[in-house]
């Protein structure tokens, strides 16, 4: 009885809040929009990279999507965003690769925020090289005071000690951390069904992460579902795929603990 009141409890919230993430009180947003390209290669060298500054507040909210496209031609690659001094890979595959990737960022302080957009070649016996062509799209929300906005649209989520840890074509939950101190663990994704209503599509219990190893030797799957694979990385992080989906994209989502202390995600086109 518990679990279906639960179960409605979640199914109401979706309803009622479906994709959104709250509101940002503050002046419209200001766009940056940069384009570059990145070389490196052929001889073994140090990655080439491009910087951008953006100027912003403390409190300012910032929204990153790097679209880009370029071949690879060295046999150890390196391809990766940094935001505000944290890395994140560019998934890339094959020869010829394309995507797009989606990150968030709030500035601590007042100053230029810098973006940089890496790429590195390592020896193999016939390097050519690896270049990327890249738009990278900054939107700046200006948070009028820099302070999370009053009305927390999960708060009855988290009173019933759920934490949304993403929301993409599925919705993520871990326990809070109150829940957590409470004995609570467990990874629970929501999905739509074939007539648009909101289910539960996946459940990894306590019994089974706790089973995981930390770090494991190589990324482990832990389980899958139609389009959604949940696998345990080498980091130790845990990873969500999602896809492909009809319009060919894997929207990828990576967390570190339960709940996360941090979150980061990409979008990708799966390979034909």
């Amino acid at each position: 009885m518990r679990h279906i009141r639960r179960l409605l409890l979640i199914a109401a919230l979706l309803y009622t809040f479906g994709f959104e993430l709250g509101s940002v009180h503050g002046t419209p947003p200001t766009t940056h929009v940069f384009t570059g390209l990145v070389a490196s290669g052929p001889t073994p060298s140090g990655p080439s990279s491009q910087t951008h500054p953006i100027p912003v507040e403390a409190g300012d909210l910032l929204d990153v999507t790097l679209d880009y496209g370029g071949t690879i031609g060295c046999g150890i690659t390196l391809l990766e965003i940094e935001i505000d001094g944290t890395t994140y890979p560019i998934p890339y595959s094959g020869f010829l690769f394309s995507g797009t990737t989606h990150y968030t960022a709030q500035a601590t302080v007042a100053g230029n925020l810098l973006i940089v957009v890496r790429i590195g070649c390592a020896h193999s016996p016939s390097p050519s090289g690896n270049t990327m062509s890249y738009t990278l799209t900054v939107g700046i929300n200006i948070a009028t005071p820099p302070v999370p906005p009053p009305n927390n649209p999960f708060a009855t989520e988290e009173a019933a000690g759920l934490w949304r840890v993403a929301t993409i074509p599925v919705v993520i939950y871990s326990p809070t951390f109150a829940a957590v101190c409470d004995g609570k663990l467990f990874i629970e994704i929501w999905a739509l069904n074939e007539h648009a209503i909101w289910q539960p599509a996946l459940y990894i219990t306590k019994a089974e992460l706790a089973a995981l190893p930390e770090f494991p030797s190589e990324n482990l799957l832990i389980a899958r579902v139609d389009t959604i694979s949940v696998y345990k990385l080498t980091t130790g992080e845990y990873q969500v795929n999602v896809g492909p989906l009809k319009d060919g994209k894997v929207h990828v989502v990576i967390f570190e603990g339960i709940p996360p202390a941090h979150t980061y995600r990409y979008t990708f086109y799966a390979t034909p």
